[in-house]
């Protein structure tokens, strides 16, 4: 039995919903176009992690076996930073599932409950036998991100492991279908689920009996439609000489626009509703594209920059005629970024720049926000690692979110004494107060009372000398 990570809190939950829909909206808007019949019976199942960002998705079905609604689908589902699983459909709607600690191993098959809110009646399917020779339309989601059907006509049957699967082979008249994600569905004419198509390559069955299958009674009369309405005693049942259903299998897939024998639709019919398909697949895309940009954008730029104050910059004088004329004092113009610059004092251009005055030998940073609030720490000529490592000089607890391992350090310039600032390649990025944020590995000055943020203005310094 697999073992998932439960976790996440209730007040998260529903805003780890919408980033999820988008993503399912993006996956599944070219199904739309390619099958529109077939929307309604396919489904994804995805795994949020705490910020609510889908790290595994996977396609599923929603079955009910006669007293509980299940959703069916591949056990590559299960990850371990995964705090929340979600079911979504093609029509935008969510529903958080948990596990149901009921798994088979040998095809990677899990099983999931609904925590409270479910589908509609009509969206869960119905399980159903299946009999030898029968024609059957293996529904998938292709390499293209498309809903795809081929038709199989199924041809042995095998108990499983354990005994209430029945792994069953097929064969196809085209080439062999190639899922993009797993598990498949089989359905028969009615629409029940037959079975399903497993990312270990099998076609197994919850509810066919192999005696059934191959048209055998089990003695009580009540078997139909190889169903398994009444369980037969299958260690009285003479063996068979089987295959195992991957052996039996015949590569081949037919055009998922190809009409089904016996099916009652026409040609025409079918024309018509991939038209419809690919107009809504088409709004569908837009709709999705335009969700996934907005929500990468908003939190991206989402409390990490720092407002700064930008300089309109006076347009140059109109050039004059040269003239001789004494020097005249120039009032130096403040960076570009910088909202509290002020010069020290004018200066003329025939003089020589004054060499820097060398800082005093120490100074200190004062955390002003976050765990480190109130807490000085002194810095002297070598430099100073500020981060989660232990070998940083100040060290944040490691579980602290937005802080890099090695996040950014303070030091002397060699030549002038001059305090600098430098971004260590962090992932959330370092930003000085009145100048935005820092490039990675490009130091800048910091000047007495300066202020600077690790990732967000939670976590913050201010530098005294």
């Amino acid at each position: 039995m697999l073992n998932m990570k439960k976790g996440g809190r209730g007040n998260r939950k529903r805003n780890m919903i919408p980033g999820f829909l988008l993503v399912f909206l993006f996956v599944f808007t070219m199904s739309f176009s390619a099958m529109a019949a077939q929307e309604d019976k396919i489904f994804l199942v995805g795994g949020l992690d705490g910020d609510g960002e889908v790290i595994s998705m996977v396609t599923a079905f929603v079955a009910n076996d006669g007293s509980e609604d299940y959703v069916m689908t591949d056990a590559s589902i299960f990850n371990d930073k995964a705090v929340l699983y979600a079911l979504a459909d093609t029509a935008g709607n969510a529903y958080i599932v948990e596990d149901a600690q009921i798994a088979f191993p040998d095809y990677n098959v899990v099983l999931f409950t609904f925590q409270s809110e479910r589908p509609e009646a009509s969206k869960i399917l119905q399980l159903t036998g299946a009999v030898k020779n029968q024609m059957v339309e293996l529904v998938y989601v292709n390499q293209n991100d498309s809903v795809d059907i081929c038709e199989v006509r199924l041809l042995e049957a095998e108990q499983g492991v354990p005994d209430i699967i029945t792994v069953m082979s097929g064969e196809t008249d085209g080439d062999a279908p190639n899922p993009m994600s797993y598990p498949g569905g089989f359905f028969d004419a009615n629409g029940g689920l037959v079975g399903l198509y497993t990312s270990t390559g099998d076609i197994v069955s919850f509810n066919t009996d192999v005696n059934a299958f191959y048209g055998q009674s089990s003695g009580d009369g009540n078997e139909t439609e190889g169903s398994r309405e009444t369980q037969p005693a299958r260690e009285t049942q003479p063996e068979r000489e089987t295959q195992p259903a991957r052996e039996k299998e015949t590569s081949g897939t037919k055009n998922p626009g190809r009409e089904r024998t016996g099916s009652g639709g026409s040609g025409e019919e079918k024309t018509t509703a991939y038209k419809v398909g690919y107009i809504f697949g088409a709004v569908f895309s837009v709709v999705a594209v335009i969700g996934i940009i907005y929500l990468v954008f908003r939190k991206k730029f989402k409390g990490k920059q720092q407002p700064v104050q930008q300089y309109q910059a006076t347009p140059p004088p109109a050039p004059r005629p040269q003239q001789p004329t004494p020097p005249q004092p120039i009032t130096p113009q403040p960076p570009s970024g910088f909202a509290d610059y002020t010069p020290t004092a004018p200066y003329t251009t025939p003089s020589p720049a004054a060499p820097p005055r060398p800082q005093a030998m120490g100074g200190s940073l004062m955390g002003i926000g976050g765990v480190m609030s109130g807490r000085t720490y002194p810095i002297a000529s070598q430099e100073t690692v500020i981060g989660r490592d232990v070998s940083c000089g100040i060290r944040f607890p490691a579980d602290t979110k937005g802080i890099s391992r090695n996040h950014c350090k303070v030091f002397r310039n060699g030549g002038t004494g001059q305090f600098m600032l430098m971004d260590c390649n962090s992932t959330y990025g370092t930003y000085l107060k009145g100048y935005g944020k820092l490039q990675p590995q490009k130091p800048v000055a910091l000047k007495n009372g300066d202020a600077f943020y690790l990732g967000s203005d939670q976590n913050g310094f201010t530098i005294k000398y």
